[in-house]
């Protein structure tokens, strides 16, 4: 991943905020959708949303919670797991 918005720690975010995930190169998409969630970390739920990613070849993945999901004084994790792969179907490398 070249870069994530909101930055990992981040504080303050408001809750209707996109999650954005920035990669240095050109992604297959259907593993990029299947490769990303984002839960709740105090009982890991899944947080419901929409992920979508930019037509030059999800350079840009962007997750969007449905109305009202997060919740403020809540902490969030979004990952992408290994199973994201680029166009040359090498996997993201784990941080």
């Amino acid at each position: 991943m070249a870069s994530r918005n909101p930055e990992d720690g981040a504080t303050g975010v408001a809750v209707n905020s996109p999650i954005v995930v920035q990669f240095s190169e050109a992604m297959d998409v259907a593993s990029v959708l299947g490769a990303f969630t984002v839960r709740r970390v105090a009982d890991g739920a899944l947080v419901n949303g929409e992920i979508s990613c930019s037509p030059d070849w999800c350079r840009t993945a962007t997750f969007r919670p449905q109305p009202n999901w997060f919740m403020r004084d809540t902490i969030y994790r979004a990952s992408v797991d290994v199973t994201a792969r680029d166009l040359d179907g090498m996997a993201l490398l784990a941080a």
